[in-house]
């Protein structure tokens, strides 16, 4: 009950975030409403884990290794590109990708100082999980305390996650100084596309929750913003709030929840079969 509340706190969360980056506001203005909105549901993600506890020390685990840093990262997230942003070099081109290589620089060393814990991060790995992440084997030491219910591990991951999508964000900034379309897939996509999505609106939303949930993205790890942001990008279209489309989806009865899904599923095997028998 816990983590499925939590990760229903999580979605509606990203869609809101989601939603205030593409309001025409200022910069100040859209960090302070982002960071009120993940306040807020800091907030009630900790009055949820007073209210129901852990029923397990595995879903307590769960919680403190993959649900509680993703809502911290996100927080960490903005206040480390406000900063950046906030401190770009009025200078040269070159100056201002000298700015960002040493940011990149600085996460690079972050990651190397913890080079184990950042290991354990990638591979998933269990060995440790308990020592890292039960209450009762928390280290009192200041350094580690972050709020009333922490773990010795836990917003390291937060860090961990923040920190790849900062280096993302930053290695981006730097491609678009020179727009070089070889340079990733970012700026092949960013191009003038010749690619647009002629289905409705809530399948392709019915597609972005179903390679989110699947994990299918940087090891589980990427945001249903990132996987929203990438279709809109490649695809040539504007979602709006996904989420909302997405509680839409979850209403539906009679159709099933899952009608494109579906569908993709019928029409692959329907040509493969097809194929079969007159080969």
């Amino acid at each position: 009950m816990l983590i499925q509340t939590s990760e229903q706190l999580y979605l509606e969360m990203t869609a809101k975030l989601h939603a205030v980056k593409q309001e025409p506001i200022s910069d100040l203005t859209r960090f302070s409403s982002s960071l009120d909105i993940i306040e807020k549901y800091i907030t009630r993600l900790n009055a949820l884990v007073n209210q129901l506890g852990f029923p397990s020390e595995m879903d307590e685990i769960l919680f403190f290794k993959e649900t509680k840093p993703k809502f911290y990262s996100c927080k960490i997230l903005i206040v480390e590109q406000f900063n950046i942003l906030s401190n770009i070099p009025i200078d040269t081109d070159e100056a201002i990708r000298s700015y960002y290589v040493r940011e990149i620089d600085f996460l690079r060393r972050y990651f190397e100082q913890n080079k184990f814990l950042y290991q354990y991060y990638l591979n998933n790995q269990t060995a440790m999980d308990q020592e890292y992440f039960l209450i009762k084997n928390k280290q009192n030491l200041p350094a580690l305390k972050y709020d009333e219910f922490d773990t010795n591990v836990d917003y390291t991951f937060a860090k961990f996650r923040a920190y790849e999508q900062l280096r993302e964000f930053l290695l981006t900034r730097i491609r678009l100084i020179y727009n070089n379309p070889d340079s990733s897939l970012y700026h092949f996509l960013a191009r003038n596309s010749q690619l647009k999505w002629t289905d409705d609106k809530i399948s392709l939303v019915e597609l972005a929750y179903g390679i989110y949930f699947m994990g299918s993205l940087n090891n589980g790890k990427a945001d249903i913003s990132q996987v929203v942001d990438i279709l809109e990008r490649s695809l040539n279209i504007d979602l709006g709030v996904a989420y909302r489309k997405f509680i839409d989806i979850s209403r539906r009865k009679n159709k099933g929840y899952t009608v494109y899904l579906d569908g993709m599923r019928s029409a692959i095997n329907e040509h493969i079969i097809g194929k079969q028998r007159f080969s």
